[in-house]
């Protein structure tokens, strides 16, 4: 028997044909009464091959929403011939509870979330197995009565048993009962007819799929790991531990977390679901709080969520997110939310859109105000952090740009800006720059970029020209050191499969990757050592004993230079003694050099003021 239908079920009711000769040839079946009717993606069950009795599990056709409601369960005692609606979704099954309080287990992705199984060793066919959304049931009469058998949350005393149920198996090999359940969170295994559950044999398999990945340096924990990954909730690995725990449920989508500190963390869901954590690390479902004071217009799928760059947010309290028509910003950590950029205002075409995704806004690393929004066939800049915004159609002003496939935008400093693309389109353009904050595009020549969608890219901050970045492609990491004239292969051992996301941690300590099937992944790099100052504000005209400090940093070695003073001590340490001149201010230097023999040097100036 087979079932007809497009690749989500859309608009499609499906019909049922039967095959008498494997699959050779096929015809309609009778379906007297028609009973078998407005269905849309359908799962069939039966105990053994050849049965004359077979189960049927149906979505219904969508709603406007395009959610997919359950239709029903059918029977059939002729093999599937003819069938008899079974009328199981408002009966009310033993463990009923908020989740499932009736046997719509199915939810409103019916269409996704199917799974049918009859006990073959029950001879009558009465025992039957569904798994829907965020439960599985047991029915031991035929659909007369159910039993709620696990919770995705292990919730209401039931056993828990993950979201999303797609297959299903039984085996009594050895004489052992075994039931197998597959779901969107792997195999779970039980051996007395459901009662408990099992889900030790994943372990060990790297099968996530990351969406996001995000890391603090600012707390001083450089291991803590905050991941969004697709049907399997918001992952949080706290310190170097090897373990990875879901504390927000469902499918995890942007991850943010401050950079200059450790002051908020954020993750989000589907259809415009924010959530913050200000008592971080975000390691308890508890923690999670919402964040949507302000927002309003209508949310796509894909809800963004990105903070802004250390270097210009020294608050550690600026985040970014979308909505379909609008981008809104946030100064205080999420606690509320105002817009920035609304279609038909600002300069922003009144009939263009956001486009939906996880990267869509481009931060400056210099400082709040340059901003770019990537839109469906348009994209934005400001200088002004909002309105007014310059629109450009990139598609006429770059070379084999697609206008529609725009993934990343990636700022250098104020006037260089990247921009990749993760359209399918063979031969198109995937990486291009300006170096005038928009006036001008090139596209560079891209040798060795693979010829496939580029999901992000990552300027290196540990470069001051800026032309170092990382490409994340559908094959692996790519790095170029020339701004894009040529690519090559970056890192070793790293699984050639899509990439989704990239984080790099301050001086490029380390690369942390979300890799899309293989979950996440790090390499550490040598990179620049630290040459931030840390110094007063102001100095009084003739002060002696001020101090000045980089961070301490093994196998560095260190270099004062001042000008408008005097060195008292420590030239040549992490920690300088230095007086006050008698002009108006003083200017620091430094220079640290790191055992590899590479440098990083800053300076910073200290007002004097007339003693």
């Amino acid at each position: 028997m087979a079932t007809t239908q497009d690749a989500f079920g859309d608009d499609l009711v499906a019909s049922m044909y039967v095959s008498a000769d494997h699959g050779v040839s096929w015809s309609p079946i009778p379906n007297a009464g028609n009973v078998f009717a407005g269905a849309s993606r359908t799962t069939i069950a039966s105990g053994t091959p050849g049965d004359s009795v077979v189960y049927a599990f149906a979505s219904g056709v969508p709603d406007a929403a395009f959610n997919y409601p359950q239709l029903d369960l059918f029977r059939s005692n002729d093999g599937g011939l003819d069938w008899t609606a079974l009328h199981i979704n408002d009966i009310v099954p033993a463990g009923a509870n908020s989740d499932n309080p009736d046997m719509r287990i199915l939810g409103s992705q019916a269409w996704y979330n199917q799974m049918a199984l009859v006990d073959p060793t029950d001879a009558t066919r009465n025992t039957v197995y569904l798994g829907g959304q965020l439960a599985s049931a047991q029915s031991l009469d035929g659909g007369a009565s159910w039993t709620i058998l696990t919770n995705w949350l292990a919730q209401f005393g039931l056993p828990y048993a993950h979201a999303d149920f797609h297959t299903a198996a039984f085996s009594d090999v050895g004489g052992l009962r075994r039931l197998f359940f597959g779901n969107d969170g792997g195999l779970f295994v039980s051996t007395d007819d459901g009662l408990t559950w099992d889900d030790s044999k994943n372990r060990g398999l790297i099968t996530h799929l990351p969406y996001t990945i995000a890391s603090n340096p600012g707390a001083g924990d450089t291991d803590s790991v905050l991941m969004g990954t697709q049907d399997n909730g918001t992952l949080v690995r706290v310190g170097g531990s090897s373990v990875f725990d879901q504390t927000k449920g469902g499918d995890g989508l942007g991850v943010a977390w401050s950079q200059a500190n450790n002051a908020v963390s954020m993750t989000s869901t589907p259809l415009g679901s924010i959530y913050r954590c200000i008592a971080n690390p975000p390691d308890d479902q508890s923690k999670w709080v919402s964040s949507s004071s302000g927002l309003s217009d209508t949310a796509g799928f894909y809800t963004l969520v990105d903070n802004a760059q250390a270097p210009a947010d020294p608050t550690g309290l600026v985040f970014y997110t979308t909505r379909q028509k609008s981008v809104w910003q946030t100064s205080d950590g999420g606690a509320s939310w105002t817009t920035i950029l609304a279609s038909g205002s600002g300069g922003v075409s009144a009939d263009r859109g956001v486009r939906g995704g996880l990267f869509m806004i481009g931060t400056s690393p210099v400082d709040t105000q340059h901003l770019a929004v990537i839109g469906n066939t348009r994209f934005w800049i400001s200088t002004t952090g909002g309105a007014p915004w310059t629109e450009l159609d990139l598609s006429a002003l770059i070379p084999g740009w697609q206008e529609r496939g725009t993934s990343s935008a990636e700022w250098a400093n104020n006037d260089v800006l990247y921009v990749s693309s993760e359209t399918a389109v063979a031969g198109a353009t995937r990486f291009a720059k300006t170096i005038d904050g928009g006036a001008t595009w090139v596209a560079p020549a891209n040798a060795g970029l693979p010829d496939l969608p580029v999901t992000r890219i990552r300027v290196d901050s540990g470069d001051p020209t800026g032309n170092t970045l990382y490409a994340a492609t559908w094959i692996g990491v790519y790095k170029t050191t020339d701004a894009g004239e040529a690519w090559n292969h970056f890192g070793v051992g790293l699984p050639q499969v899509p990439i989704d996301d990239i984080y790099i941690a301050p001086r490029t300590a380390y690369i942390r990757v979300a890799a899309y099937g293989r979950g996440a992944w790090e390499l550490t790099v040598v990179g620049p050592p630290d040459a931030t100052i840390t110094t007063v504000a102001s100095a009084v005209q003739g002060q002696q004993d001020l101090l000045a400090s980089a961070p301490s940093q093994p196998g560095v070695t260190y270099s004062w230079t001042i000008s408008g003073g005097s060195i008292t001590s420590g030239r040549y340490d992490s920690t300088l003694t230095y007086a006050a001149g008698t002009g108006t201010s003083l200017t620091l230097g430094l220079t640290v050099t790191s055992a590899a023999g590479l440098t990083a040097s800053s300076s910073r100036v200290v007002p004097i003021t007339p003693a």
